[in-house]
């Protein structure tokens, strides 16, 4: 994803930072799209290492005063958090504030079954709209189907921090 904040713009892409198991984020970032600087690691307030963004989708609010994230998570072993669909904002495009689950869901092999559709999302003065592709065939244990594969759209609610960040 490219975007501009701040008069920069930010490069986001897939980080597979241990050899197996572990997927995060990660960014680059310049004054202009020809002069990116080098990858940094994303860091997310109370996410454990260990713990797997397997997809993230960067967006940049109409405000243009932070980036903010939709993303698949999968908390490391022994965290409380469920699996399933976050968002999460950053002034510097970097370090996000602690993620928001705005989705619940199952998970498979340390990856949510349920994934957030890139592009299709609106920040509204209350929250964000967004889509979700539901059951995903090849994300499902075979043994417990999930339910018909199905898109469904959600309207999450977000606390005033985040939202004053978006119109």
């Amino acid at each position: 994803m490219f975007g501009q904040v701040g008069g920069r713009f930010y490069l986001y892409a897939r980080s597979n930072p241990e050899l197996s198991g572990h997927r995060s984020v990660q960014v680059c970032s310049g004054e202009t799209l020809t002069e990116l600087g080098a990858f940094h690691m994303c860091t997310f307030d109370g996410v454990p290492t260990g713990s797997d963004v397997y997809f993230a989708h960067a967006y940049v609010p109409p405000s243009k005063r932070c980036v903010a994230v939709l993303m698949s998570l999968v908390y490391a072993e022994g965290a409380k958090q469920p699996a399933g669909v976050y968002v999460a904002i950053s002034s510097d495009g970097v370090h996000f504030r602690g993620p928001l689950c705005v989705h619940e869901c199952r998970s498979h092999e340390r990856r949510v079954v349920d994934l957030p559709i890139q592009g299709c999302v609106k920040f509204t003065s209350d929250g964000v709209e967004f889509f979700v592709y539901r059951n995903i065939p090849c994300r499902i244990k075979k043994s417990k189907p999930g339910g018909p594969e199905r898109i469904d759209k959600f309207h999450a609610k977000l606390p005033k921090y985040m939202t004053q960040h978006f119109t």
